[in-house]
């Protein structure tokens, strides 16, 4: 036998300790290299995603394994009220995020919580077939370099209906 490890006589916290490492490798390299090009249609937008005017609480050590934490879901609402493809993303701990959406445009957004388990705390209340956030992205105006910030305040569609 030698020194390497064997991923079949893993325990399975071994296994999950190198998911989430994987994970977090992964989630880090997203962000090294030189920013792309956005083409003719596509928009950078930021934003932050509230609840009471807080981040959504994360446990720190779940979280740096990837284990907890929110996601960010862009669907463009085309014509006739369907939908275009998803855009997805992992907020910050803080709740901001950054992203690239298709195009300006009208979009339903969709947030979901994960704290280490598989359960989303906000109970599919905001999850895609469900939120009722719908937000319209503008195009920024020419010359306009900086992207548009979108608050997303959870607390704010708490009382609107949920959308099937």
């Amino acid at each position: 036998m030698g020194s390497a490890m064997n991923m079949q006589g893993s325990s399975p916290s071994g296994r999950a300790w190198l998911l989430g490492l994987l994970a977090v490798a992964i989630v880090a390299a997203g962000g090294c290299g030189r920013a792309r090009k956005l083409s003719a249609d596509e928009m950078a937008i930021v934003g932050r995603v509230t609840k009471g005017g807080e981040p959504l609480p994360l446990d720190p050590n779940l979280s740096q394994s990837g284990a907890a934490y929110v996601q960010v879901s862009f669907f463009r609402i085309l014509d006739g009220g369907e939908f275009g493809r998803g855009q997805s993303l992992v907020a910050a701990a803080d709740g901001t995020f950054k992203t690239i959406v298709p195009a300006p445009g009208r979009y339903r957004v969709a947030v979901e919580h994960f704290n280490g388990g598989p359960e989303d705390l906000l109970r599919g209340r905001f999850a895609s077939q469900n939120s009722p956030i719908e937000i319209d992205i503008a195009a920024n105006p020419s010359g306009v370099k900086t992207p548009p910030e979108i608050a997303i305040e959870l607390d704010a569609y708490a009382k609107q209906p949920s959308r099937k």
